[in-house]
């Protein structure tokens, strides 16, 4: 049990009985109404999703590539591809003719592909390769053929909006199968991402253990806010960029004319600022302009932001937000809906030191602190605990001393009181379960 402590399964696990209400992740649409999963709903959707893999032949250890963009139905298929013991690798299509797509699926030797339905007739257009699809009546799965590829055999349509039968969440909520592989190790690979760089035309493909990623996740909450980027990590979000698959294209293959446009953006951007009760933002350059020139019609003179930074960098439309009531939030915006993911739910999943009741008390809204104060908080009253202890000790000690000395004067030849010896024996008991209670405490937390 100790090792499955440091895997994502085991800790979805725990918090969807901790805290099955918090809030997990959130979809705006186009016409901004808002839709969400709580923990519970997550992890449940999760498993049913995994079973659906295990019946389609997918093998703990197999690569499954998606390019399902940021939304609820892409955390879904991550979580999931994860429950089957599969290593969910996200990818973008939206890249130079398509060879990057190709590339990675071949290196992986991946045989299941997830697609979005929207992009895929892009897929199609981006890639010099032949796919031949074949879809089955009444089934989101479809058999693949494509020359350059012969391991893909399978691949999955996930239509965001409607569907052919069934879109693909009201399908995970009426099916009753659920599963999750137990066989998770902390030296599990976890997952696959890919980068390209903005000078070169190669792809970079890195792969993440539960391990690894944990603690990693546990160091950027180390760090110390220098600037307005290390501030956000006093509500560590590090899940939220990195656990959906956002991947960072470099200049050299990305191709924002493919993008779809959204009416009214900057608009949309201002309405959740104010909806989300956002204190803080990473925002394009080109969309600050645009908000500038609307933000008086909705905020009344009074500052949108407190804090603003401005990215460069132009993957899958990535915002970040810090949140006033200190459970951060990030939004991201892929082709056709704003996505908002709960910061204080995925960072629980990284903390190997979060305790039941402290999940409990962050899931309510009235006492939204964040996991970093209450992880320094925890660690630091192990440290006053032991101060505690060591202080009453030598107070004893001194008071044993003063008692021996003053009896010894009082009556050279004579015994000790009894009752100065129960008083030191009861001072001595209750020194002694404070101790322990303070022991078992640092071992719930730890």
């Amino acid at each position: 049990m100790a090792d499955k402590q440091m895997t994502l399964i085991h800790k979805f696990r725990e918090l969807s009985r901790a805290s099955p209400q918090m809030e997990a992740v959130v979809s705006y649409d186009e016409a901004m109404v808002r839709s969400s999963l709580n923990a519970e709903e997550l992890y449940t959707l999760s498993a049913r999703f995994a079973y659906l893999l295990q019946q389609e032949g997918i093998q703990p250890g197999d690569y499954v590539v998606t390019t399902v963009p940021l939304s609820i139905e892409a955390t879904i298929i991550t979580f999931g591809t994860l429950f089957a013991g599969a290593v969910p690798a996200n990818l973008e299509i939206t890249f130079k003719n398509g060879e990057a797509l190709l590339q990675c699926l071949a290196k992986l030797k991946s045989r299941h592909m997830i697609v979005q339905d929207e992009p895929w007739s892009e897929v199609l257009k981006f890639c010099k390769s032949k796919f031949e699809v074949t879809f089955h009546p009444g089934s989101i799965m479809a058999d693949v053929t494509v020359p350059r590829l012969p391991c893909l055999e399978r691949m999955m349509l996930v239509k965001r909006s409607g569907g052919r039968d069934q879109s693909f969440i009201e399908l995970l909520r009426t099916s009753r199968n659920e599963y999750v592989y137990e066989g998770i190790t902390p030296d599990t690979v976890g997952w696959f991402t890919f980068t390209t760089g903005t000078e070169t035309d190669y792809i970079r493909m890195t792969e993440f253990t539960h391990n690894t990623a944990i603690r990693t996740a546990n160091l950027m909450h180390l760090c110390k806010k220098t600037t307005c980027r290390n501030r956000l990590y006093e509500n560590p979000w590090f899940w939220v960029s990195s656990l959906p698959g956002d991947i960072l294209n470099g200049m050299t293959r990305v191709m924002p004319d493919k993008w779809r446009v959204i009416n009214d953006y900057p608009l949309m951007l201002v309405k959740l600022i104010k909806t989300e009760g956002v204190e803080q933002a990473d925002i394009q350059p080109l969309n600050v302009k645009p908000m500038l020139e609307i933000v008086n019609e909705f905020t009344e003179g009074e500052p949108l932001l407190e804090f603003l930074e401005c990215g460069k960098g132009a993957y899958s439309f990535n915002l970040f937000f810090i949140t006033n009531s200190r459970s951060a939030v990030g939004i991201f915006l892929p082709s056709s809906s704003l996505y908002v993911s709960s910061c204080l739910f995925f960072s629980s999943l990284s903390f190997s030191y979060v305790s039941s009741s402290m999940l409990r008390s962050s899931s309510s809204s009235s006492s939204s602190s964040s996991l970093s104060s209450s992880s320094s908080s925890s660690s630091s009253s192990s440290s006053s605990s032991s101060s505690s202890i060591i202080t009453i000790i030598i107070i004893i000690i001194i008071i044993i001393n003063h008692y021996h000395q003053h009896h010894q004067h009082q009556h050279p030849r004579g015994r000790f009181p009894t009752c100065h010896l129960r008083a030191i024996v009861i001072v001595i008991v209750v020194v002694f379960a404070f101790f322990m209670i303070s022991i078992i405490h640092i071992l719930i937390i730890i």
